[in-house]
Formats: C-alpha cells, structure tokens, sequence
C-alpha cells in the first residue's frame, strides 16, 4: 500500500490511495506502520536503485515497482530523490513510523509456526511462488500479524473500532491466511475482527 501511495504502480493507483489514507485519516484512523515494515520498503526501493540501470536487469525476476519505474524510463538518481525525500513523505500522508511493543509475554504469543504453514499453502497455489525468495517477507508479515495480536492483548472483538489495531493489506493471500489462522485458533468463540484485512474491505465501509 504504502509503495502505491509513492507512486510505485503508476500515477492511477497512486492517487486511489493517496484518496484512501486520505479518507482513513478523516474516519478517525491513526496511520502507522512497524519499523520493519519502513525498512523493508526501503530495501525494495533501494533494489530499484541497484537495478535500473544494471545492463543485467531481468524484468521477470523484478519486483511489480521496479518495472514500474523502469517502464517509466526513471534513472537512478530519481530512485535516490524518492529514498531522500520517504520519511517526508511519510509526515505528507500522516504515515507515522512506530516501533512495535516490547512485551515478549508468553500469553501474548501467537502459533507463528502455524501461521508460516498456513501462509505457505496458500501461496503455493501460485505456480509461480517460489518459497526461498519469499521467506524474508513472509516473516515479515508474520511478525505483523503476531504485533497486532500483541496489541490487541489477544482479546476479541466483533467489530473495527473496538479492535483498534488492524493490518491493512492490498495482499490477498496474506488475508486469506490470516483468515484461515485467526478462524481456527479461535474456533468456537464466535465471530470476531482478523488481525488483518483488505484494503477494498476497509474502503468499502468508509464509502458506505
């Protein structure tokens, strides 16, 4: 999400979702992201800097922004102005860069295992994942996911504001799992707010 709002996937999608933190934040939503989250989003865009003038450049092993800025005949030094100018940007979109919560409590704790399986399955139904390259990230949303649950003191709730800590995605499998994961760790309790959720979920209530 936070690359479309750069721009990343082209001026169209941009505006949707600058449109779309700009309806969040006038719902009463407080916008952060986890300090990984911030570095890995400058580690791809530092992967474009590396890459868009590399002769070896191969766009089917390119992430979906460094084609974008590729096919955009962006050069290096305007990758190096989109890092130099990101936590400015970042206080442009009311992005504020938080730093997840120190309580290690065993009760707090999610089956991050369980949940590795289940994101793994579901990613496998694309012939084209490959599980080595992917590993980083998806412990990357892993970690996430077990924060908001930390967050949340692993209670329950049945609708968004009580929640208060939600994962927004644009990732549909990574919501399917985590669907899939919060549904049978908490089975028989009743419904109850998933860590995360889609973006077109979220859009769709405020639209409403």
């Amino acid at each position: 999400i936070v690359l479309r709002v750069l721009g990343g996937e082209g001026e169209l999608i941009q505006k949707i979702y600058v449109d779309f933190l700009s309806e969040l934040t006038k719902a009463g939503a407080e916008l952060c992201i986890f300090t990984h989250t911030y570095e890995e989003i400058r580690e791809i865009l530092e992967g474009c800097y590396k890459w868009i003038e590399n002769p070896n450049y191969d766009p089917s092993k390119a992430s979906i922004t460094l084609r974008h800025f590729k096919e955009r005949g962006l050069k290096q030094s305007d990758i190096q102005l989109i890092l130099s100018n990101l936590e400015h940007d970042f206080n442009k979109y009311g992005i504020k860069i938080d730093y997840p919560p120190s309580s290690t409590h065993d009760q707090l704790k999610i089956d991050e295992e369980r949940l590795k399986e289940i994101i793994i399955e579901v990613y496998s139904d694309n012939p084209y994942f490959n599980q080595d390259e992917k590993m980083q990230a998806i412990e990357r949303d892993i970690k996430s996911i077990s924060l908001i649950y930390r967050l949340r003191g692993r209670a329950l709730f049945n609708n968004l504001k009580d929640a208060k800590y939600i994962f927004v995605t644009c990732n549909v499998g990574l919501n399917y799992s985590v669907y899939r994961f919060h549904n049978e760790e908490y089975a028989g309790k009743g419904f109850s707010i998933p860590p995360c959720v889609m973006d077109t979920f979220i859009g769709t209530l405020i639209w409403l």
